[in-house]
């Protein structure tokens, strides 16, 4: 074998490992989500809020008891900004204590349509900030503890069509990389949560109590993913068929 076929090879087989994600079915995921709802039923907002107190944690309050204290406390983010990067950035107590609180608001889930920008002079450190930050964050979603779902959908036309033959399978991934458990029909949805969940753990995640969950209640799957449901229910006239087809995959982020 000449050395551009080894090179080759080598490419694929490294790309193929990079590439390869475990689908599960629609049982698969809501066995998941039975098991650990909380890590499960998060949206971005939330998976990004668990990395950055996982990360940092709860920081120390040098004077919990002055009367002028302005409310900082000291946050440790090294583990967050600097380990493991080539250039890290070392964030001081008043971009810390503002950084913190800005995840804190985004956990609530209610900043949609903004942007955020972080304005500073040339070479203060904010494109190293955000590489870091990104780097981390993809980093963490590639761990069971980051893990974060989306619909891709395997029809069998055959079965659809009720035709003989060998099975064909279209595979069609949610275009929005939507969560899973808004392919449960809305108005279904908190009885259908409050059936799978034991009651101790629907107390514990606050799903039906914090608002950061209100997106599971109010949240619409795609329109794309919403016509194939409906469309395959009444062609096939079973749910246990449709969801089926309906597959569950981690999500991978990259910027």
């Amino acid at each position: 074998m000449d050395s551009k076929h080894e090179a080759l090879n080598f490419l694929e087989t490294e790309i193929n490992k990079r590439e390869k994600r475990a689908v599960l079915s629609f049982n698969q995921y809501l066995e998941e989500l039975k098991q650990e709802p909380q890590r499960v039923l998060r949206n971005i907002f939330q998976l990004f809020y668990d990395l950055v107190r996982g990360r940092v944690g709860e920081g120390i309050d040098e004077y919990p008891d002055d009367p002028e204290s302005i409310g900082f406390v000291t946050y440790d983010c090294a583990r967050l900004f600097a380990e493991g990067h080539d250039n890290p950035f070392f964030a001081d107590q008043l971009f810390a204590n503002r950084f913190i609180r800005q995840i804190e608001s985004l956990r609530q889930g209610f900043q949609q349509n903004r942007i955020y920008a972080y304005d500073g002079p040339s070479g203060c450190g904010k494109s190293t900030f955000l590489n870091n930050l990104l780097h981390t964050f993809e980093a963490y979603t590639a761990t069971k503890d980051g893990r974060s779902y989306e619909i891709i959908w395997e029809i069998d036309e055959k079965a659809v069509l009720r035709e003989s033959g060998p099975h064909e399978i279209l595979r069609i991934p949610c275009p929005s990389h939507d969560y899973p458990i808004l392919l449960i029909p809305k108005e279904c949805r908190p009885e259908f949560l409050k059936r799978l969940l034991p009651a101790d753990a629907l107390d514990k995640t606050g799903i039906f109590r914090d608002k950061e969950y209100e997106w599971i209640m109010r949240g619409e799957v795609c329109t794309i993913c919403q016509s194939l449901f409906w469309a395959l229910l009444e062609k096939m006239g079973s749910l246990e068929k449709v969801l089926a087809m309906a597959k569950v995959r981690p999500y991978t982020f990259d910027r």
